[in-house]
């Protein structure tokens, strides 16, 4: 039915199916307008019958193995979130595990350091015990009446005053500087802002195990980088020649800290756990760098003749 009416007229021109209504509305000045009766014969011998019905059953195949396919995406998401939560918690354990290694490694320096304080500062007691009670018997000695051992007394005691004396000196300029003192990686703490990140296929392309993960941008403009190195708490130093400058990123990839030097970084390497060194390519000069609460220059010196880079061996 349509408009209330049998749909029961075709139209040539249009190749459209219509009622009563629709022929007097949109078809009345159409010629090859004819009712379905009469065009309908032999319908499901022609060419057209056997075209419409290959293709539909091409479509439904189509659309089958479509479904098909979406019903496998979808295992294989369920296997792979599966497979990633069982990487995370590994991995967690993993960190678990090294987090509890470098606290029992930190205590036992607590301790050791504790114990090296203790002997000293235990050390100066028993010390201080000694002298006390020998210039105790002393302070006794000198109600004494004789005067002939008075005299003798006396003269042992101003010895034995300037013996303590000495000791309380040496006690107040070294012994009292016995503390204990830790300093926590805070920047590990810092750096710590996620386990990983979920990626879309096409940021990350995996060749073997190696896996690109991300993308930062350095300057805004142009920036040619000729040098970068790792630190032991994950901040990254990079030389940047384009502009002359070192500088430092943070685990988040972020630059929070740069220095300028007087030539063209060329390479960068670690030769500290806070110190970097990199080569001057125009002054054919070493500059060393300190990475403390900021950036800061430190010993330079001359090298005879031109270099390709700069590396530091820890062995």
């Amino acid at each position: 039915m349509h408009h209330g009416k049998l749909v029961d007229m075709f139209c040539k021109e249009h190749d459209e199916v219509c009622c009563a209504v629709c022929i007097a509305i949109k078809h009345r000045a159409c010629v090859n307008v004819n009712y379905l009766s009469n065009i309908s014969k032999g319908i499901r011998d022609s060419t057209e019958y056997k075209d419409i019905k290959n293709s539909l059953q091409n479509i439904l195949t189509k659309l089958k193995q479509q479904r098909e396919a979406r019903k496998c995406k979808l295992n294989d998401l369920e296997k792979q979130k599966e497979k990633l939560l069982e990487d995370v918690d590994s991995f967690k354990e993993e960190l678990d595990k090294r987090i509890k290694e470098l606290a029992d490694t930190s205590k036992k320096q607590i301790f050791l350091k504790y114990e090296d304080c203790k002997k000293v500062v235990q050390s100066d007691l028993d010390n201080l015990d000694t002298v006390i009670s020998t210039m105790t018997t002393s302070e006794l000695k000198l109600s004494i009446k004789n005067e002939a051992q008075l005299f003798v007394d006396i003269k042992t005691c101003n010895v034995s005053i300037k013996d303590c004396e000495a000791l309380l000196s040496d006690m107040s300029r070294v012994r009292t500087n016995e503390e204990l003192m830790f300093t926590l990686n805070k920047c590990l703490k810092e750096n710590l802002d996620s386990l990983g990140s979920v990626v879309d296929p096409e940021e990350a392309e995996t060749y073997d195990k190696a896996t690109l993960y991300g993308k930062f941008k350095i300057d805004p403009q142009h920036c040619q980088i000729t040098g970068i190195c790792t630190m032991d708490d994950g901040t990254i130093v990079i030389a940047d020649w384009t502009h002359s400058k070192l500088k430092r990123l943070n685990g988040s990839f972020t630059v929070e800290d740069h220095i300028n030097v007087e030539s063209y970084p060329y390479s960068v390497c670690r030769t500290g756990t806070d110190e970097v060194a990199t080569f001057l390519n125009g002054r054919t000069k070493i500059q060393f760098v300190s990475l403390g609460q900021r950036m800061e220059l430190k010993t330079a010196f001359n090298i005879d003749s031109s270099a390709v880079g700069v590396s530091y061996d820890v062995s």
